[in-house]
């Protein structure tokens, strides 16, 4: 009887440390969620682990994790995580329609389908998987398909700037240069810092070759963003080799520099821009930067 008794009570003590567990891990999921909704993704991460080493059977904390993994660009782990979410919970609707997007980026339509339709059963109205179909039917040049479901979005999210992307997508990868410019110029009026809209922008001029509209686009992206090395270095280079404007590339190189001096990046396309004009100047140039940042190996 007495061990019985001291079994039951061991069972018990078992079943209240499972639960015990799981709410604890729970509470790092929310304290996780609160460190991410305030950008501070290394204390989020470090509470999303501790969620897992607490139950590795949720799916939750994994599919934080790839939220994390996603703002920082780590595709490749971003993808590890999501493909546990979903092991661990086929029906998690979101981490479907984020796998599928990598899917899709992957070339894998295949892949990205059945994702996007597992979550569609899922979730029947979803706005993110929804438009996930439609750019996969695009992809695969069923444009009727494709426009059909994107009107019918439409009809709630008629002004979506992803809804409006993928309008403009359409129209180019049916060859309809002109319309899409003319949608993307709308888009981009509604919302004016949304970056992706324009890099769709010159997307478009750039198959136009527009090279005078790509230098617009840059222009306004840099009037936005001028401390992105990226846009700078574009910029210049479209400015030199297709608009022969080097006076133009010179003076946002070096707007761009007197904020960020050390940048060797930007430091050598001013050596290049420099050494087409005149090779001595780039070597007295040369000579100053290293002298002001003797330490910097790259130069």
């Amino acid at each position: 009887m007495k061990a019985k008794k001291h079994l039951l009570f061991l069972l018990m003590l078992s079943l209240a440390g499972c639960g015990s567990s799981a709410d604890t891990s729970d509470d790092y999921v929310q304290s996780g969620n609160e460190y991410f909704d305030n950008g501070n993704y290394d204390k989020a991460r470090l509470e999303y682990k501790n969620a897992i080493q607490i139950d590795p059977r949720q799916a939750e904390p994994y599919y934080r994790l790839a939220l994390i993994d996603e703002q920082n660009k780590n595709w490749k782990q971003m993808f590890a995580n999501l493909t546990t979410v979903e092991q661990l919970d086929p029906n998690h609707a979101d981490a479907l329609v984020k796998l599928g997007r990598l899917y899709l980026l992957g070339g894998q339509i295949d892949d990205a389908l059945t994702r996007t339709n597992k979550a569609l059963e899922v979730k029947p109205d979803d706005f993110n998987a929804q438009v996930l179909k439609a750019s996969i039917f695009a992809k695969q040049k069923k444009f009727d398909e494709a426009s059909a479901l994107l009107a019918k979005i439409s009809k709630d999210y008629p002004d979506h700037k992803d809804v409006l992307s993928l309008d403009i997508l359409i129209s180019k990868d049916k060859g309809d240069l002109q319309t899409a410019l003319e949608k993307s110029k709308a888009a981009v009026a509604k919302y004016p810092e949304d970056m992706s809209l324009r890099l769709i922008q010159l997307t478009l001029y750039n198959e136009m070759k527009d090279y005078n509209g790509m230098a617009s686009v840059y222009e306004a992206m840099l009037q936005r963003k001028p401390d992105e090395r990226e846009i700078v270095i574009s910029y210049a280079r479209l400015l030199v080799t297709m608009l022969n404007k080097y006076q133009e590339a010179m003076q946002v190189v070096e707007t761009y520099l007197a904020n960020h001096p050390d940048d060797s990046d930007v430091q050598q396309m001013l050596l290049a821009l420099i050494d087409q004009k005149d090779p001595q100047e780039a070597l007295v140039k040369l000579d100053e930067m290293i002298k002001a940042s003797p330490d910097n190996y790259e130069l």
